[in-house]
């Protein structure tokens, strides 16, 4: 199978589930991943052959994107504030909301870091990219972070 076929097969096998934009999206961000190919070399090279191990990668994904499941988990990492994370289903992906909270905190806090330093504590972190954004962008900031969140249930603290 060439490039130019597993893009036919890859749409129609997803076309049930996802729309047409989300399934492109798809195929360039696993070409990209698996191959290190963007969409200008398929279009220079659509006949390129695949070989059974790239194949059977493929199929492993679309059988993954069938159950639904994110492409992000399936990937096994995401983007965030211009880094790359590690991410699994114990994990939340990050969403694009979370990134204007990072930018906001970053653009509140960098004229403050510049007089004293900051300490910060991001409680439920997860990958780790609330935190370690927010470190790589203030500078003379420690930031925490702790995995397990904890709740009081009397007035004591914890």
């Amino acid at each position: 199978m060439n490039f130019k076929e597993l893009k036919i097969y890859f749409i129609d096998e997803l076309s049930y589930l996802y729309d047409a934009m989300e399934i492109e999206s798809f195929f360039y961000i696993i070409l990209e991943e698996i191959h290190q190919l963007k969409r200008i070399d398929i279009a220079l090279n659509p006949t390129r052959v695949l070989n059974s191990k790239e194949l059977k990668r493929w199929q492993e994904i679309i059988s993954e994107l069938k159950r639904q499941n994110p492409i992000q988990y399936i990937l096994g990492k995401t983007e965030f504030f211009g880094l790359h994370f590690y991410v699994n289903e114990n994990v939340l992906i990050p969403r694009p909301e979370t990134e204007e909270l990072v930018q906001l905190i970053i653009e509140n806090n960098k004229l403050q870091s510049q007089d004293k330093n900051l300490k910060i504590l991001d409680i439920g972190t997860g990958s780790g990219c609330i935190a370690i954004s927010i470190a790589k962008n203030i500078k003379n900031t420690k930031v925490y972070g702790n995995r397990d969140c904890y709740t009081s249930t009397s007035s004591t603290n914890i």
